[in-house]
């Protein structure tokens, strides 16, 4: 296997241009600082987005719960999944961005308990299947340590700049597919270390939010450039997706945003203020139901429930088998 090349495009050096714009302003406006109550938050939104790429089924609230240490019901491989991705995610700063060491050490917190070869690159072929047809196949074991070998020397010598160089470092990774499970999500952490490495405010920003709400554009654009041997067009793609992310984080910062699922003592945080709106709709909707509409965990609807409740804005009319909830009249 040969490594694709990459060729600059002026698409590439304006949008990375205005990044690099949009970042210094954050820096002169105190961004960080101002907003330091949105790192945890933003960290969570980066793991469940790179764990539910890869179909992991648990919800945003359920991934919160799962890293505030609160029980969750789900499939015990998923909820270790993101406790694997949490203990991962957590040392970005330590990391050595051209480390292989410090790559495969990621991977080993990343993939522990999940795969039989977490920590190492794989002694096995693997291949992305689309359905029941091969769209990519990656290296064969005896290539991989020679190939990993070029990306990150290739990583240490490139001048090109840390946000072009993440995005390429990113595709070099799903190209390889050097590990036995879990390439995308280290590929998708390890683009944040290399921008972290640059600027450390970007390990915050969720991009991996950005590109899960855009998930056929990705694997679109990783395709597009296996296809033309040349890594642009996913550099591209990836460029848009941190410009989205930084923009986004900017507005939600300004708008104050909430943090999601933290300790519940404000009765109408979001997740509350929707099962609050289904039940002034529909009081006789069980904790099961209101799971399914609203796409969060059962668990987290019985919290949220009792916070309803023990705040007087809901109550139980009748029995709990047969009873129903009511709103408490002029509530807005």
């Amino acid at each position: 296997m040969k490594l694709p090349g990459f060729e600059m495009t002026p698409d590439i050096e304006r949008i990375a241009l205005r990044i690099v714009e949009t970042v210094e302003r954050m820096e002169k406006t105190n961004w960080a600082g101002s907003f330091i109550r949105l790192r945890k938050t933003n960290r969570i939104r980066s793991i469940h987005s790179s764990v539910a790429i890869e179909a992991n089924s648990l919800s945003l609230e359920e991934v919160t719960d799962i890293i505030n240490d609160i029980k969750v019901a789900g499939d015990p491989r998923e909820i270790l999944e993101v406790k694997n991705a949490w203990k991962a995610y957590k040392d970005i700063g330590k990391y050595r961005p051209y480390s292989q060491d410090d790559m495969l050490l990621a991977h080993r917190k990343m993939s522990g308990g999940l795969v039989r070869e977490a920590g190492r690159y794989r002694s096995v072929e693997v291949g992305v299947f689309k359905g029941y047809v091969l769209i990519h196949e990656g290296a064969k074991p005896a290539e991989i340590k020679g190939l990993m070998d070029k990306v990150f020397e290739w990583g240490v010598k490139s001048n090109l700049h840390p946000l072009i160089k993440s995005c390429v470092f990113h595709f070099l990774i799903e190209f390889v597919h050097p590990f036995e499970d879990g390439n995308g999500r280290m590929g998708r952490l390890w683009q944040t270390v290399i921008l972290a490495d640059w600027n450390q405010n970007l390990q915050w920003i969720p991009v991996e939010t950005m590109v899960y709400k855009n998930q056929q554009g990705y694997y679109k654009a990783l395709l597009i450039s296996e296809q033309r041997n040349d890594a642009a067009f996913f550099v591209k793609f990836m460029l848009e997706m941190i410009e989205s992310s930084l923009n986004e984080a900017i507005e939600s910062g300004l708008r104050g945003n909430e943090p999601v699922n933290e300790p519940v003592n404000e009765p109408v945080n979001k997740t509350a203020r929707r099962i609050l709106d289904e039940l002034a709709a529909n009081g006789n909707l069980t904790y099961d139901e209101l799971a399914v509409m609203l796409a969060i965990g059962r668990t987290t609807v019985m919290r949220n429930i009792k916070v309803l409740r023990d705040a007087g804005l809901i109550k139980r009319v009748g029995s709990d088998k047969t009873g129903c909830w009511e709103v408490v009249a002029g509530f807005k």
